[in-house]
């Protein structure tokens, strides 16, 4: 344990106060994640050893090795944003904490959309009876939808979030209508029952 401290000391010395250099950083971050388990701390936020190797910004002060790390869990749930953390190392005391936490944006914010205005939209086009891209006519009265044509994909999170809430505010705009709820295999669609064209008929 001691032997790994001492090469971590040992080669961030021989670089010097300061940022740590891009061409050193491989090294660096190989002797700290073989160190990592031994620090007071290290496992805040399930950090293991492998996960380091995203680290960034390192630098040193002659006791402490500073650095960002980018955690990707939100990410993996379909979010944009990734949380960002400061780790501040005491080489000296044996500890490592993170002292910053902060929010870094990785893929584009999605355009707004008033999922309320797109309901109504593709609701008065059925109710019109069009033929349009946005869905297609089974029968004379079953009409079946291109959700992701309605709503293009951007990143997950967000295009899981506002396909469900579209479904629901159009679901309850066609139910007014008189329209029941009828999905061809996956893909949400809609019937008038023919009593209802019956009636329209006479």
């Amino acid at each position: 344990m001691e032997s790994k401290l001492n090469a971590l000391i040992e080669k961030l010395n021989t670089l010097g106060h300061g940022p740590v250099p891009d061409s050193n950083k491989t090294e660096v971050l190989s002797l700290l994640s073989g160190y990592w388990e031994y620090l007071k701390g290290s496992d805040n936020q399930k950090t293991l050893p492998y996960k380091l190797s995203r680290a960034e910004n390192l630098s040193w002060d002659g006791s402490i090795l500073s650095f960002d790390l980018e955690r990707h869990g939100g990410t993996v749930n379909g979010s944009s944003r990734a949380e960002l953390h400061h780790w501040d190392v005491n080489l000296v005391n044996n500890c490592a904490n993170i002292s910053q936490a902060g929010i870094r944006q990785i893929y584009p914010i999605a355009p707004r959309m008033d999922i309320k205005q797109k309901a109504n939209e593709v609701a008065e086009q059925i109710l019109s009876r069009e033929q349009h891209e946005n869905f297609e006519w089974q029968t004379a009265n079953h009409v079946v939808l291109n959700i992701s044509r309605i709503i293009p994909e951007t990143n997950m999170k967000t295009t899981s979030d506002r396909r469900k809430r579209f479904r629901a505010e159009l679901e309850k705009i066609m139910s007014n209508q008189g329209y029941d709820r009828k999905d061809f295999g996956s893909k949400m669609g809609f019937v008038l029952p023919d009593a209802t064209i019956s009636n329209d008929k006479k």
